[in-house]
């Protein structure tokens, strides 16, 4: 649990998903079945990333205008679908303290400490996905409808790390207030 206060944390808001580890399932996404447009989104993400390197070589100042204008219909699209596909759920958007160790929400499963589990985290109103595989090392059974569960993630692959950390920067940056 010391190791989780080595991370930079902050409180935002969020959609916040758990899933009961199973060791047959292969992808974190397939334990979210109705979030198929966030892990595109996701998918689309990593792409871009991927991109970005070939896009600064780009000479041409329409061509660059005209690749910047694709890259942001697709993100207005991808945003649009992750909206449109968590509107049609029960969820809703909720304070969590989320860090590159770990996070802390509210969770309607029966959960209990030492699980495994798979966390669906969408910011909002970013959509940024973040799929962790993560452990349960605390549950807050006091005070809201349901139990605040402390989770710690691992192993975390580093382009969801890099992902959550630009994330936490930016919000950072946009004059979030970080609790440890």
């Amino acid at each position: 649990m010391d190791e989780r206060r080595a991370y930079f944390r902050i409180s935002d808001m969020a959609f916040a998903m758990a899933a009961p580890w199973d060791n047959h399932q292969e992808s974190i996404q397939e334990y979210f079945p109705k979030l198929r447009a966030l892990v595109m989104q996701y998918e689309i993400d990593n792409i871009d990333k991927e991109s970005r390197d070939l896009y600064f070589k780009i000479d041409d100042d329409v061509l660059k205008e005209l690749v910047h204008n694709q890259n942001r219909k697709l993100e207005l699209m991808s945003r649009y679908l992750a909206a449109y596909e968590l509107s049609d759920q029960s969820i809703m958007p909720q304070q969590i303290s989320i860090g590159e160790g770990g996070a802390n929400f509210e969770s309607h499963l029966d959960l209990n400490v030492g699980m495994d589990i798979a966390v669906a985290v969408v910011f909002t109103p970013s959509y940024l996905p973040v799929f962790a595989k993560a452990n349960i090392v605390s549950i807050d059974n006091e005070g809201g409808q349901h139990p605040i569960i402390h989770c710690e993630f691992y192993p975390f692959p580093e382009k969801t790390r890099q992902s959550l950390m630009q994330h936490l920067l930016k919000q950072q940056t946009l004059g979030r207030s970080p609790h440890n």
